[in-house]
């Protein structure tokens, strides 16, 4: 057996043991994040092959479709407690939010490695998630590097510190996933503002129904901050 064959094992088993952990200390979990994932899939669907409409719709489109595929790749590394990955991803999902305000407003991008979050209407993304996930994504804060897994081998001050190369459950991850949901939240938001690319069976009602009995609900019960602080 190869080295790199004998590390995808035990990696594969990390991530499945870390999930385990999570979804046993958190067992509604799975539930909101299956209950966005369903949201999304509709999306794409009702997405599928629509035509373009204006200039605008020419890059809105992309960004909505691009903001979708990305999340079920962030949800893989929540659930795995991926925090490091996650946050690089969940990042962009925030400059592509930022993107389609300054297609919206006929703003020029800044260029490269930089993004006009101020257009983003939520303050807390744009003043608190977005720096957080740009410190984790560039180690500009020694905060940072604990997402990788710092952690002693014995329980002793003395001893040294050492990383986790591979995926370990992790609580901090919550914190992400608190994150995720609001940026999910205000994607939504956005995505009810341009009915025209939606089925004709898609309503704002059943959606507003789902967020108020279901999301929001299982969100507070899980008690992730973004719901406890906002509804």
């Amino acid at each position: 057996m190869s080295n790199y064959t004998l590390f995808s094992q035990i990696r594969d088993h990390n991530r499945e043991e870390a999930k385990k952990t999570l979804l046993a200390k958190h067992p509604l979990l799975e539930q909101l994040l299956k209950q966005m994932d369903v949201y999304m899939g509709q999306l794409v669907l009702f997405l599928n092959n629509k035509p373009t409409y204006d200039d605008k719709d020419k890059f809105h489109l992309p960004l909505a479709v691009t903001f979708i595929r990305l999340h079920y790749s962030i949800v893989d590394f929540l659930l795995c407690c991926d925090i490091i990955e996650a946050s690089v991803l969940l990042r962009k999902q925030v400059e592509i939010l930022a993107r389609y305000h300054e297609v919206e407003q006929g703003i020029k991008p800044r260029g490269k490695g930089s993004a006009n979050v101020h257009l983003i209407s939520d303050k807390n993304i744009q003043k608190c998630i977005y720096g957080n996930l740009c410190d984790i994504a560039h180690y500009t804060k020694d905060e940072s590097y604990y997402y990788l897994g710092y952690d002693n081998i014995v329980e002793d001050p003395s001893a040294p510190t050492v990383i986790s190369t591979l995926a370990e459950y992790d609580e901090k991850v919550m914190d992400t996933i608190s994150d995720f949901c609001e940026v999910f939240d205000y994607f939504c938001m956005l995505m009810q503002k341009y009915q025209k690319h939606l089925d004709a069976n898609y309503t704002t009602d059943a959606e507003n129904a789902w967020h108020k009995h279901e999301f929001v609900p299982t969100g507070k019960e899980i008690g992730l901050r973004y719901f406890i602080d906002n509804f």
